[in-house]
């Protein structure tokens, strides 16, 4: 093992570590997983959708079996070993939520593998439905157009993951304030310009609260942009939450 580190790159001192630890250096190990408590939480909080605790809450006892799992079969020659453990993180996670879907009303995120998918998008696309297994290739080129455009209006999938609704009344009625601005155009051109909502009207045809359009004003200006794209694997989850049929 000594010889392996000596063939490590200059600059990948966390990689040093984590190959240290897999070596059977305990305290090394104990010291990433503390040090690395704070990633280990945020990876957690943007797959579940909501804040985790690091005290009384047991998802976050599964990002830290996750992270000790990445650093156990990380390897080196496969790159950095941060995006590495995010996705355990993820996987473990999806994990979770597929277990414990039938027992809960929240919906479940779930995240795309990061291949192909270079920048700040890479390990960190997060997709707000589920689609089936074969879709998920389209998903993922979709999900590139998305964080183009969303960052247009100032917006991050994380923004989407943190904001979007929970419940399936909530989140179609969203849907629903959606295609409503999209097919008026006037009211399109200026959400999709400025990123505000026209409340006063949304009140008037729509029937919502001010509350109500400030809750899902982020996941309303995404569905905008979808429709107003050819992204056409989001478009039919889109047509199926509408249809009931999600």
């Amino acid at each position: 093992m000594p010889s392996l580190l000596n063939h490590i790159p200059f600059g990948k001192k966390l990689e040093k570590r984590v190959i240290s630890a897999q070596a059977g250096n305990e305290a090394e190990r104990n010291r990433l997983i503390r040090e690395y408590a704070p990633f280990i939480k945020k990876n957690l909080s943007q797959q579940m959708g909501r804040f985790i605790e690091e005290e009384n809450d047991d998802v976050f006892s599964i990002g830290l079996m996750a992270f000790n799992e990445a650093i156990n079969h990380y390897q080196i020659e496969r790159g950095s070993f941060l995006p590495f453990a995010a996705t355990v993180i993820r996987n473990r996670a999806i994990d979770h939520l597929r277990k414990n879907r039938n027992a809960s009303d929240e919906m479940p995120f779930a995240a795309l593998g990061d291949e192909g998918i270079e920048g700040a998008v890479a390990g960190q696309v997060r997709v707000l439905w589920q689609p089936p297994p074969e879709e998920t290739l389209s998903i993922q080129e979709e999900m590139q157009q998305l964080v183009k455009r969303l960052a247009q209006m100032g917006l991050t999938l994380d923004d989407l993951v943190q904001n979007a609704p929970k419940h399936e009344d909530t989140r179609r009625n969203a849907i629903r304030i959606a295609r409503f601005l999209y097919e008026q155009q006037d009211l399109r051109e200026a959400a999709l310009r400025s990123g505000r909502m026209p409340l006063k009207r949304l009140e008037q045809e729509c029937g919502v609260t001010k509350k109500t359009v400030d809750r899902s004003k982020q996941f309303i200006l995404a569905v905008m942009i979808i429709l107003d794209s050819d992204l056409e694997t989001m478009k039919t989850y889109i047509q199926s939450v509408e249809e009931g049929l999600k």
